[in-house]
């Protein structure tokens, strides 16, 4: 399914039509889902298991799909002003639900090594779209609401940090 919302989102206008039909919406929906459910095993776990069992929790096979879904949907160069002055902090919102996920992957790098880049190209993408380069820009507007939502959901949990001082690790001792 993804992979046909990726081709209509590449389509003139077809991001804006997907951000109507609300996939945005749903994404977030699927994530907080998911969230949820991860949260409520990790928790049986905790209880179940004893010292000696080791359980690896792998990443929900749509959200490669996502990732790029949402990378695509932000390349749109037909989106009106307003949807993109919103974009980055629905993304932003949306990949605050896959933290756990982030960090297991940097952990575990290269395991999933594809899965990590999309994030990390979707998280990219978000900042980029919300950080004009020129301040006079028509967006800077966005530019405080995305500040204050990037240090909420990643700075002061160190969501990002703890991810890339992970992955350093991981590629320091298996190079």
């Amino acid at each position: 399914i993804c992979s046909l919302l990726q081709s209509i989102a590449n389509q003139p206008y077809g991001a804006e039509s997907l951000i109507h039909a609300r996939v945005l919406e749903a994404m977030e929906s699927a994530a907080t889902t998911y969230a949820k459910q991860e949260a409520d095993l990790t928790a049986k776990l905790e209880k179940e298991t004893g010292s000696y069992r080791q359980v690896k929790i792998l990443a929900p096979d749509y959200l490669m799909g996502h990732m790029k879904l949402l990378s695509t949907i932000m390349a749109s160069n037909t989106l009106p002003t307003q949807y993109v002055q919103r974009l980055p902090e629905q993304v932003m919102h949306i990949l605050r639900h896959y933290k756990k996920i982030f960090q297991r992957l940097c952990y575990n790098f290269p395991y999933e090594s594809d899965l990590l880049r999309a994030f990390l190209r979707c998280f990219l993408d978000a900042t980029a779209l919300s950080l004009p380069a020129d301040p006079n820009d028509r967006y800077s507007q966005l530019t405080q609401s995305f500040r204050r939502t990037f240090q909420d959901l990643f700075s002061k949990e160190g969501f990002l940090e703890n991810g890339i001082l992970m992955l350093c690790k991981q590629l320091l001792e298996n190079p």
